[in-house]
């Protein structure tokens, strides 16, 4: 299955108005849907998007006009009016089974300088195989690790089928450095793909692979998208 995930307002004075975003986003959906000679069909069946607000929330009716049924979480008490959307493809054989929400791991005294904003997730079933998605918006400045730790805290069970799919708001050379060392650490035997801000990347039963990233567009967030595979179970394999 494919995911997209996709950070749809950024942060530069430059980035597309409301129309060039679902432009962009049904010229991905088609290039995955429709395939070619040479590349088969592979349909996106789950969408996570940050910071829709106002009139991004076109966006979140795009999907629905393509048959994806959306799910909508405000990203917190900073998030500033704005809102994820994770779109599933129930039609494709994706079955949503519960939301995962996090507001009482992220409860701060001082809100206003609380230090991110909180991660929205669902738990859902394909092929009998159940998997969390998360999304998630970090913040900028020198707390992330602080908010990130709350995260990873909060995936307690080391044997869940995870896809986190956002903007971690840091370059992947950045991850490296020892000031920020520590987002290693946080989420262990996570593996997957990165495009300039914004990630994917899985644990557990799960795979990622043949990441694909979206032409520049004018915002400092590009789209991003990878296909998540289910492992053959070690089990069976032996047996």
């Amino acid at each position: 299955m494919r995911i997209l995930s996709w950070n749809v307002c950024g942060d530069l004075g430059t980035a597309p108005r409301t129309a060039e975003k679902v432009d962009e986003l049904r010229a991905i959906l088609n290039y995955w849907e429709e395939g070619e000679e040479e590349r088969e069909s592979d349909p996106v069946e789950i969408v996570c998007l940050q910071e829709t607000a106002g009139r991004n929330g076109q966006l979140n009716q795009y999907l629905n006009d393509v048959g994806y049924t959306t799910y909508l979480e405000p990203e917190g008490d900073t998030g500033n009016g704005r809102t994820y959307v994770i779109g599933i493809r129930e039609d494709l054989g994706i079955e949503y089974v519960e939301e995962c929400t996090f507001h009482q791991s992220f409860e701060y005294e001082e809100i206003a300088t609380s230090p991110t904003r909180v991660p929205y997730g669902v738990k859902l079933r394909k092929d009998n195989v159940e998997f969390y998605v998360y999304t998630l918006h970090a913040t900028l400045g020198g707390r992330r690790i602080e908010a990130l730790e709350l995260f990873s805290n909060s995936l307690n069970n080391p044997q869940d089928n995870i896809v986190i799919a956002g903007d971690l708001n840091c370059l992947e050379s950045e991850l490296q450095a020892k000031r920020i060392s520590g987002y290693q650490e946080l989420f262990p035997n996570f593996h997957g793909c990165s495009n300039h801000l914004d990630y994917i990347f899985v644990r557990g039963n799960l795979d990622c692979v043949n990441g694909m990233n979206s032409d520049p567009s004018k915002s400092d967030h590009l789209p991003i998208s990878a296909q998540i595979v289910f492992k053959e179970d070690e089990g069976e394999e032996e047996s």
